[in-house]
Formats: structure tokens, sequence, C-alpha cells
């Protein structure tokens, strides 16, 4: 694993890319390669602003780089970041999976494949966005503060989602947007997704509306909103419309305060 600012990659062909997101590209037209999320025309909707213009934003996940490069056209000052290698991946570690260490080894794979497809946009975009790989709960002291900091559909896919919102709170100066599966309820709960027969090895927990709201208090922030929208995918598990929930927290606390939790 090596952790830290990475310089731009050359990527010639779509043949060595997987595209998490479907996106359009200039001389490649809309690559969609069968399992990603269609996010265009939603920006608004899922990450909560339009208008961007000279904010600082880090795109916690940024996977095949599509709301980096769709912040990045509305005026901000994007910094991508993504996990340095796939052996970092947490699959729920069921039978299915087989052996541990060849799963973790095919996904680095798909990973590097991921951020080709990153790299292959970065570079026909034009795009100025910086890119850190490294550990989801704990940036190093030097990385930040950003004006928004964005988790996309991430925290899912964590055996511990509240130790990366403290890591991602910590370099958070004005708004945390989260974006994620979500249920309403007066408690603070978490729901295990995956049952032992199950064939899901890659979804961890959906946290309750209070949770989110009982968290991003202790951590400085209060709830501005929370909205619902349904999105396409085609991923196997979960093909067709998929109710996201965009939870906007803005920060009423010095982000000093989070130097008790990191």
């Amino acid at each position: 694993m090596t952790e830290g600012w990475v310089e731009p990659w050359i990527v010639s062909s779509v043949d060595d890319c997987f595209f998490y997101h479907v996106i359009e590209l200039p001389g490649l037209g809309v690559i969609n390669q069968g399992n990603g999320w269609d996010l265009r025309g939603r920006f608004a909707d899922y990450v909560g602003f339009d208008d961007l213009n000279g904010r600082t934003f880090l795109d916690v996940g940024s996977a095949s780089g599509f709301i980096s490069f769709e912040a990045e056209k509305r005026g901000a000052v994007v910094t991508s970041f993504d996990l340095d290698s796939g052996f970092r991946r947490q699959p729920v570690p069921k039978k299915l999976i087989g052996d541990l260490r060849t799963f973790l080894s095919n996904s680095d794979e798909m990973y590097r494949q991921i951020k080709s497809s990153y790299w292959l946009s970065h570079s026909l975009l034009n795009s100025k966005a910086r890119v850190f790989y490294g550990d989801i709960y704990r940036f190093p002291d030097e990385f930040g503060p950003f004006d928004i900091v964005f988790l996309g559909q991430v925290l899912v896919h964590l055996r511990d989602p509240i130790g990366a919102l403290v890591n991602a709170a910590s370099v958070c100066d004005e708004w945390l947007v989260i974006t994620e599966g979500s249920f309403e309820s007066d408690k603070p709960l978490a729901v295990f997704l995956s049952a032992p027969d199950s064939a899901n090895y890659d979804a961890w927990w959906h946290l309750s509306t209070k949770l989110y709201t009982d968290l991003l208090a202790i951590l400085g922030f209060e709830v501005y909103s929370i909205k619902k929208n349904s999105y396409p995918t085609n991923h196997p598990s979960l093909a067709g419309e998929v109710e996201i929930s965009t939870i906007m927290g803005r920060r009423v606390m010095s982000r000093e305060r989070n130097r008790y939790f990191i």
C-alpha cells in the first residue's frame, strides 16, 4: 500500500478501465459498462449543491470520479480520495468469497481498473483535481481542511462507518454531506445488512436518520436537510431505481472539537 498524493496515470484505453459511474467523455461518448450508477443530470439532487464556485471540495470514495469532475465543472477546487489498495477492502467474511487473500488480490486489480477509469476521464476532461490515496479512517495531519466533504455511498461498505465519518469530519470546515441508504426512525439505530445465508458480502450497515442526526451533532454539525431521491443503477444486486438519502450537515462548532475523536 502506498499512501499519499498521486501523479496522473497515463491510461490509453477504455479496455483497461472499470467504470463505477456512467459518464460521457470527449471523443468516446457515453460509457456504460453495464453495472454502474447513472447520476447524470442529478448532481444537485445527489450532492445538495449546484454552484460550488471557489469552494474546496473533498470527494471521499471517488471511484471513477463522476462526482469529482461534475463538482469541478461547477467551480469547485477538487480533491479526490480513494483507497490506496484493494487490500484495504472490508468484505463481510463469508464462505462464498473463498480465500480472503485471493479475494483481496482480485479486489486490488479491480481497484486498479477503477482508478484507471478515473485517470482516463481526468485526462480527457482536462481536470485539475488533485488525488490522494490512503486510509479512510486516518487522514495525515497536513490533509485539508475543506469547505465541503462529500461521502458518496461509501459508509455502507465499511465495518466501521462511524470511524470513517469521524475522520471525514476532522477535515471539514463547513458542510459534511453523506449520500447513503438510510431509513426513518426516531431511534439511533444501525441495521446489519448481510445475513449469513445471503450473497451479499459488500454491504455492512444502514444507519437510521436519527443516528446520523445524533452523530453529526456530536461531531459539531447540525442537520440542515435530509432528502431522498431514487437513482438508476445496473449493479447486479441493485438493478433499477434505488432510493438514496442525501444528508447535509452544517458545521456549528469549531473543527478543533474533532481532535478529541482522532
